[in-house]
């Protein structure tokens, strides 16, 4: 079976939380997003406009990476996609 990343929110609280603070708090908890966790998890689907107020309006000290990752889609065809991370050596330093 998949592991499942999920943050215990109930339903009222996950209904107001800013999206900035759903996604930081996911970062801090399991060190990675993607677009496809966001939009399944949160109803995140402009994770790239997140991340960019996290970086440089919000949180400016933490120091988000992002790699490239190759998969499968769900037709079996090659994609590629961004997956977010704090890169927790460079915030500490």
């Amino acid at each position: 079976m998949e592991n499942i990343k999920t943050v215990d929110y109930d339903t009222m609280t996950l209904m107001f939380l800013p999206e900035t603070t759903k996604v930081r708090n996911h970062l801090e908890m399991y060190g990675s997003i993607t677009q496809a966790e966001a939009t399944r998890l949160y109803g995140i689907t402009r994770l790239a406009a997140i991340i960019y107020k996290l970086r440089y309006k919000i949180h400016p000290l933490m120091d988000i990476k992002m790699v490239m990752r190759y998969g499968k889609n769900r037709y079996g065809k090659n994609v590629q996609y961004g997956e977010y991370f704090i890169d927790r050596e460079a915030t500490h330093a």
